[in-house]
């Protein structure tokens, strides 16, 4: 029943954040135009097959007044931000969500950049776009790939009054090899420790030690979570990855603070602890911008709330009970 109980606590957090409360009316239609300060980067030119693609997006502000981002970074949500990827080899275009939920998820204010501001984020591309993966073939929780081939990728979000559409990247995706096979049996299996110790250099390693850090370490938060497991953890991450666009991810980034969020006094503990080993890296850049630390400190106070009326009503059972 605890951990029933805490899925649920988590699932809820994490659909409002998403979603928000307030719907606005996306009849109009907003006028597309290219800017330069809206801008996407990969991390390389070259992937693998089923590999994770995590895309960064960098916007700048040079307006005078506060710009509204209304569609947001969260992969797999339906009003996440829009991709147009096109294959060289048959000009085919993927520009639609594999799974969309336009039923529950509107368009609505999502991050506000003060003027001057740069604002940096990363989405996973092939979460929720691309061909459909079949059931053996899903990795990292990813329902979308991109056959071998050459690609173009542009992006397009609403930015105030405006859809604005970034620039454009290429990148290839090559065949699996026999190792990269074996690393993915074993993330099936997953059977991470092999992974991080037989097959440091591989492409899907940092992928593995992502997923293990967000995804297999405490799914569930409860008063037995080791916060300095999960510290050490996502030190090890960031320390062998500190350039990675995971580290500008923001459901990365709730994971941790989620995580640790049973046992540590407040969010301002939660950041002198992360600040002590994420410093010069992607992490720290990412957490310290205005828009972002203000929402995982929303995001934490409103979890801990709901974990501490659980443990308080679960102390007063227990009491009862005697």
């Amino acid at each position: 029943m605890k951990k029933i109980f805490f899925l649920f606590i988590i699932f809820v957090f994490s659909f409002f954040y998403c979603s928000c409360s307030q719907k606005t009316d996306s009849s109009h239609k907003a006028v597309i135009k290219a800017d330069k300060n809206f801008r996407i980067s990969l991390p390389k030119n070259e992937y693998k097959l089923y590999e994770p693609i995590l895309v960064r997006f960098d916007y700048i502000n040079e307006r005078e007044t506060v710009d509204t981002i209304f569609f947001n970074f969260i992969d797999n949500y339906s009003n996440a931000v829009n991709f147009y990827v096109t294959s060289s080899s048959n000009t085919k275009l993927y520009n639609k969500k594999i799974h969309s939920f336009n039923g529950l998820v509107g368009e609505s204010p999502q991050y506000f950049i003060e003027p001057k501001d740069t604002f940096i984020l990363s989405m996973v591309l092939n979460r929720n776009n691309g061909d459909l993966a079949s059931f053996e073939n899903i990795y990292f929780g990813n329902f979308g790939y991109y056959p071998a081939d050459e690609y173009k990728l542009y992006a397009e979000d609403k930015i105030g009054n405006y859809i604005l559409r970034s620039n454009e990247v290429s990148f290839k995706i090559v065949a699996l090899n026999d190792e990269d096979h074996q690393v993915l049996s074993f993330i099936k299996l997953k059977d991470y420790k092999k992974i991080f110790s037989d097959y440091p250099l591989n492409s899907f390693t940092e992928h593995a030690y992502a997923i293990y850090s967000t995804d297999e370490l405490y799914p569930i938060v409860t008063r037995e979570t080791d916060v300095n497991l999960v510290n050490s953890t996502f030190k090890d991450f960031i320390t062998k990855f500190p350039d990675s666009y995971y580290c500008l991810n923001i459901g990365f980034a709730n994971s941790y603070f989620i995580k640790v969020s049973n046992n540590t006094p407040s969010f301002e503990e939660a950041m002198k602890k992360v600040e002590t080993f994420s410093q010069g890296t992607f992490f720290d850049l990412f957490i310290h911008q205005k828009t972002i630390n203000t929402s995982l400190n929303k995001n934490f106070n409103r979890l801990k709330e709901n974990i501490d009326r659980y443990n308080k009503l679960n102390d007063s059972l227990k009491i009862n009970n005697k």
